[in-house]
């Protein structure tokens, strides 16, 4: 169920008081960022992963493939009934990732997400009880519904002023 027009614009208030801005990148470096996240967002709750853009970091500087590496990065952009901009995740030096399509008996929402500082990077799931076993194992949640999630050096976060549909 949705948020009304009251509650949204109680949120939006919020994020101005808190001093949010579209289009400003905020890096994640401490607990206090993560936790500015989940609070401006809603904590990812009844929300949605709309799309991706990954980029593997194998280019030079002409666009030509190469066998140095660079970082890769991967954008998540998520949507969600409570808050009214698009919000874009940017992980850089991505180790793993594991994005979920559709899953019949499940539902795209996400209820809940995990966010936490991990093996001296960042880790991102859409379900909260979500961990990594020995590092890197993939450990389904209670439900054995399949979870995206994304492991990588560094988060920067922005509100879009984007309204592309998926």
């Amino acid at each position: 169920m949705g948020w009304n027009k009251k509650q949204k614009q109680a949120m939006k208030e919020l994020r101005e008081a808190e001093g949010c801005k579209r289009d400003f990148w905020y890096e994640i470096k401490t607990q206090a960022d993560i936790d500015f996240l989940l609070q401006s967002f809603g904590g990812f709750h009844d929300s949605v992963l709309v799309r991706s853009k990954y980029q593997n970091g194998r280019w030079d500087s002409r666009g030509w493939p190469t066998d140095v590496r660079d970082e890769e990065v991967i954008s998540l952009f998520f949507r969600s009934q409570r808050v009214d901009p698009e919000i874009e995740l940017k992980f850089i030096g991505v180790k793993r990732f594991h994005l979920v399509g559709y899953q019949s008996k499940y539902s795209s929402e996400i209820f809940d997400c995990h966010l936490s500082f991990f093996n001296d990077g960042i880790l991102f799931a859409d379900h909260y009880d979500f961990n990594l076993k020995d590092g890197y194992l993939l450990k389904s949640n209670e439900d054995g519904a399949a979870v995206t999630f994304v492991v990588a050096d560094s988060l920067s976060w922005r509100f879009t002023t984007e309204h592309v549909a998926p």
